[in-house]
């Protein structure tokens, strides 16, 4: 039957489905079993990476924190993110950007809101750089620059986010700020309740300053006045005799008083009155609410207190700190100048009685001219500008007084003209303007012209002041903040160099420990020496390396003093030849030529020399192809001695020496050659302490040729003189 034979068919059919099986059953663990290696060492793989990324992280010289993309919530931190922030580890992963910042940012935006939105920059493939503000834990505010970049990670987004510390920068932009502010307000009011105005307004700009009073002092009467007060819980108090309380406190002791609560901790009653434990002559009675925290300077002049500048707090006791005590005593400062000079513009117009007593005793420079010659000076002006008396004037006008051309190119017949024809014209003119001593000495004033009538004549009031000093407050700060940015650099520099040069050593010298510390026994007595002499060789080299730098650090830092002597310049070449021929194993043959002449004695400082020549022969052998020669020649002309050093190694690629003397730098050819970078920096610096000069002139694959001349033969009395490392540009070997 067709049912049977179906049945017996499918029987017969059963084992070559049942191999069929077994094989795919076979395929597939197989498949499993590559699948679940190759998964294994994925992992391995990425956790590599992992460790590596942490331990880059971990030592970058700024703060780094890495956080997620989508939720902000920090993942990573290092060491320099928990100082910078104040807080541990296990705190800040559980927070976000927006938690360790304040509300909101300057510029008014919610915090959460701009924190959003250069995330998602971030994450569309930006790499966004700005400033911010942030909250330490205690806190305090801080301005920082953030840099953020994605990571590369295609299962998730994460960003990493660079911070660096920008609050003394913005300290001293503060108080410029501060000053030319000021400085403006002085001359952009009129009476002296503008000023202060103005002032609370700056003020405000520096610290919570809601509440904000000046209180001046007459010491005649001995009583203290509010000329301006602005307080939430109160007016004026009006007039108040010199007493114990907080504001007669700062003008009786001429300093700065902070009562926060640490202070106010130490605060007891008496009846109706207020002590604070540990100050004796701190007592008074407190009307109205206490305020959480107070902080008040003196307004002083010539070492005298004149008054007093007072902010205080109601709701936050963490408003002020001695930051704040900081940048009042400097508004203070500026604007117990700037009432000086208001006070003294405003006598000036009193009457003309008030006005010539003032216009010969002011230690400000006041002229009087028209708009052809000066018609009177004050005494100032006189010592101002180095005359002997106000007749030296006589028939003299701004444009004799002033070199011919004023800074910017503008000739200063032109400029002058302009100047008095607009305060004719306006009333008044303000502008920096260049004049001239009487000894033909150059130097930067700040003059305010005023039209005033006198003797019912129409004529010019000349305030002029002397900038000297402020131009060169100005120039310095501008100074370190490029000094600050270049030592930025330098440390960015030196990292990479010190991680890069002390792997390889420090990577030979622990595998060869670790090679005696398990199989000393096994080992024999030439291989332990072979171990042995590797550690110390690079532990030699690791001590040459750190060797340089703090011999750079002790030529930048002005440390290494020219100290020179007699000395045979012939034998002193020959004895430092053979030690680099002995350090370097001869590696190349170095050929020495001195002339004749040389024997004879030179004057110069034996140790900067031996470092100079040092740092270009090993240059010179290492940068050289083994057995290639090395010269080393030595000549005399006139009172130079000048000190050639060739030879015919990789030189220098044409790309890289526009940097030859810039710290760290190597060449792109140095290939496996170790080095520092600072070789060529330390030669530069020997050469520049002996008053000398050094040329380089090298083409890559041809070698390189460096010549230096020192006047070694010059009279034996030269000046001994440091180098500061703050008037040169930081240099550096042009290989390393």
């Amino acid at each position: 039957m067709n049912t049977a034979l179906a049945s017996a068919g499918k029987w017969n059919e059963r084992p070559s489905v049942a191999g069929a099986g077994q094989r795919d059953t076979e395929t597939l663990v197989r498949s499993r079993q590559n699948l679940e290696q190759w998964a294994a060492e994925a992992v391995a793989e990425l956790q590599a990476g992992e460790a590596q990324f942490r331990t880059l992280v971990e030592h970058a010289p700024e703060a780094i924190v890495v956080f997620d993309g989508l939720t902000g919530r920090f993942e990573m931190v290092n060491e320099n993110a928990v100082r910078l922030f104040g807080r541990s580890r296990e705190e800040l992963v559980q927070l976000t950007p927006a938690d360790v910042s304040p509300p909101f940012q300057p510029d008014g935006r919610p915090s959460v809101e701009v924190a959003r939105e250069k995330q998602q920059l971030t994450l569309a493939g930006g790499q966004p750089v700005f400033e911010w503000v942030h909250r330490h834990s205690n806190g305090q505010l801080f301005t920082s620059e953030v840099r953020l970049v994605r990571l590369p990670d295609e299962r998730r987004c994460r960003i990493r986010a660079s911070i660096i510390d920008h609050t003394e920068r913005k300290r001293r932009e503060q108080r410029l700020r501060a000053t030319y502010e000021i400085s403006e307000a002085v001359h952009a009011v009129e009476d002296l309740p503008s000023l202060y105005e103005r002032i609370h307004r700056i003020t405000g700009g520096l610290m919570p300053a809601a509440n904000f009073y000046i209180a001046l002092y007459d010491p005649a009467r001995r009583l203290i006045s509010f000329p301006y007060f602005v307080d939430e819980a109160g007016p004026s108090p009006g007039q108040i005799p010199l007493g114990t309380g907080l504001t007669s406190y700062v003008i009786r002791n001429n300093k700065p008083l902070l009562v926060g609560p640490e202070l106010i901790a130490r605060k007891r009653r008496d009846g109706d009155q207020v002590w604070f434990e540990g100050i004796a002559d701190l007592r008074y009675v407190e009307s109205g609410p206490p305020a959480a925290i107070w902080l008040g300077v003196p307004l002083s002049l010539g070492g005298r207190a004149i008054g007093a500048m007072a902010v205080q707090d109601y709701g936050n006791p963490a408003a002020y700190g001695d930051e704040e005590k900081r940048m009042l005593t400097f508004v203070a400062e500026q604007t117990a100048l700037a009432l000086e000079r208001v006070r003294a513009q405003q006598a000036l117009r009193d009457s003309e009685a008030k006005f010539r007593a003032l216009f010969e005793a002011t230690s400000t420079g006041v002229m009087i001219h028209d708009e052809t010659q000066y018609l009177e000076v004050n005494p100032a002006i006189v010592r101002m500008f180095g005359y002997s008396s106000a007749a030296d004037f006589a028939g003299k006008n701004p444009i004799l007084t002033s070199p011919a051309v004023q800074p910017g190119g503008f000739p200063t017949a032109e400029l002058a003209r302009r100047h008095i024809a607009q305060c004719l014209r306006t009333g008044t003119a303000r502008f920096d303007w260049l004049a001239r001593k009487a000894d033909g000495a150059e130097f930067p004033v700040e003059v305010i012209l005023t039209r005033i009538e006198m003797a019912g004549r129409r004529v010019i009031q000349a305030v002029v002041t002397d900038i000297t000093e402020r131009k060169r407050a100005e120039e310095e700060m501008w100074r370190a903040l490029e000094r600050e940015r270049e030592l930025r650099l330098l440390k960015s520099n030196f990292v990479s160099m010190v991680s890069h040069e002390f792997r390889t050593p420090l990577g030979i010298i622990q595998s060869s420990a670790e090679i005696l510390q398990d199989y000393l026994d096994q080992l024999g007595p030439e291989e332990r020496r072979e171990h042995l002499a590797s550690i110390i060789q690079n532990t030699r080299r690791m001590a040459g390396l750190m060797e340089e730098v703090l011999l750079l650090g002790g030529l930048e830092a002005g440390k290494m003093g020219f100290e020179p002597d007699w000395m045979d310049l012939g034998a002193f070449c020959r004895k430092v030849s053979d030690e680099v021929q002995a350090a370097t194993e001869h590696r190349c043959p170095l050929t020495l030529h001195t002339g004749a002449d040389v024997a004879e004695s030179a004057w110069g400082d034996p140790r900067l020399l031996h470092h100079l020549f040092a740092n270009l022969l090993t240059n010179a052998v290492k940068y050289s192809e083994a057995g290639q020669s090395v010269e080393f020649i030595i000549r005399r002309e006139g009172r130079s001695a000048v000190c050639v050093v060739r030879d015919r190694g990789i030189g220098i690629p044409e790309a890289d020496q526009p940097r030859l003397f810039q710290a760290f730098h190597r060449g792109h050819n140095v290939q496996h050659r170790p080095g520092s970078g600072l070789g060529l920096v330390i030669a530069k610096r020997c050469v520049e302490l002996h008053r000398g000069s050094l040329q380089l002139e090298s083409r890559e694959g041809t070698g390189t040729t460096v010549t230096v001349r020192l006047p070694l033969f010059a009279p034996p009395d030269p000046p001994r003189r440091e180098l500061n490392g703050a008037d040169h540009e930081k240099d550096s070997d042009y290989r390393g």
